[in-house]
């Protein structure tokens, strides 16, 4: 009787060690991420699709922008691919979105099948899955040539955040 329970007590330690080796396994733990050529749609067809590139600082939504961001400014910096990304993603906040490979409006078994079809999924500002290639470094045909000097540089430009607000600061009615 208690070679069969220490047998069941190994068992269940064994189990309980497996899993919680896979749980965090997939968790990224990195304090930014810069997620580069993401696909921003919106979701009413109203505003073009737009790449975009995505920056999460300690957890939170720091910037969306269509301007490039310097590698220098995260940890871990991944190419998209042009993946269309679905969720939250307001300013400020613990992000939560997904990042699919091909369009869901074009090939609805993409939002069935987010095994197979999402390649990074954030949830609560941590990177949950992570099958993006690693940016090592910039490459050199993406920066503009400078010809002259310019006396103004202009911000970079926000793009709308949440897809259903049409108040947006940056938004012309």
């Amino acid at each position: 009787m208690t070679q069969s329970r220490a047998l069941i007590t190994g068992i269940i330690f064994v189990c309980l060690t497996c899993f919680s080796i896979m749980g965090f396994a997939q968790t990224v733990d990195t304090q930014s991420v810069l997620i580069r050529n993401v696909l921003l749609i919106d979701p009413n067809e109203q505003a073009e699709d737009r790449v975009v590139n995505i920056l999460i600082r300690e957890d939170k939504l720091e910037v969306i922008t269509e301007d490039k961001v310097s590698r220098e400014e995260a940890d871990l910096v991944v190419n998209a691919d042009k993946g269309v990304v679905l969720g939250k993603l307001k300013l400020g906040e613990a992000p939560s979105f997904m990042i699919f490979s091909e369009d869901p409006r074009e090939k609805f078994e993409v939002m069935m099948d987010t095994k197979t079809y999402a390649v990074f999924v954030v949830h609560d500002g941590a990177v949950l899955k992570n099958t993006l290639s690693d940016v090592v470094h910039d490459d050199p045909e993406e920066e503009p040539k400078k010809t002259g000097w310019l006396a103004y540089t202009p911000p970079p430009f926000m793009v709308p955040l949440n897809y259903q607000d049409t108040s947006s600061w940056n938004r012309w009615e």
